[in-house]
């Protein structure tokens, strides 16, 4: 199966294969977790697992929209997003394989714009669970739930943390280089 291609806002979207694998991988076993924690149906468990899998891919690309956002600002924009990148699960920046040597300050703000964007959507997406603060727990609130823990946790705190492939990693190389 090739890569399905198509842009957006000026930003070629590439969908690999994995994705494809990686979403029915994650509806499943966030299905399973829905179920589990909220002693959900089979029917209300399955559409929690497809709306939280939508959510993801939404949380995913709301950050990669900020990194181009940002990178655009610097005057060297993103080219593109990859979905279904690192075992299918994640999504990847694009730039031009021939960029020049660029200074710290553009690789900073192209970084910092991922977990800056997915902060914002953080606080709607609690503002969505908080809406559903009373009555049922059910599949709905359970998506906003996983939407706002991963978009706290992975899209935006992760920038604290180097891990070698993550927006931390290029944060923490240029303030370890301004520091010495």
């Amino acid at each position: 199966m090739r890569d399905l291609s198509f842009d957006v806002a000026g930003l070629s979207i590439k969908i690999k294969p994995l994705f494809f694998v990686a979403s029915a991988f994650s509806w499943a076993a966030l299905t399973i977790a829905a179920m589990a924690l909220l002693n959900l149906p089979l029917t209300s468990g399955i559409i929690a697992g497809l709306l939280a899998t939508i959510a993801h891919w939404v949380g995913a690309f709301v950050h990669q929209l900020g990194h181009a956002i940002f990178a655009r600002q610097t005057g060297y924009p993103m080219q593109g997003i990859d979905f279904g990148t690192m075992g299918g699960f994640l999504s990847s920046s694009v730039y031009p394989s021939k960029e020049p040597m660029l200074p710290d300050a553009v690789h900073l703000q192209r970084a910092l714009g991922g977990p800056f964007l997915s902060l914002q959507v953080t606080f709607i997406g609690a503002l969505m669970v908080l809406a559903q603060a009373e009555g049922v727990h059910g599949a709905a609130w359970f998506a906003s739930v996983f939407f706002v823990l991963e978009n706290l946790f992975i899209y935006t705190l992760q920038a604290a943390i180097p891990l070698g492939f993550n927006d931390g990693e290029v944060i923490w190389r240029v303030l370890r280089k301004q520091r010495n």
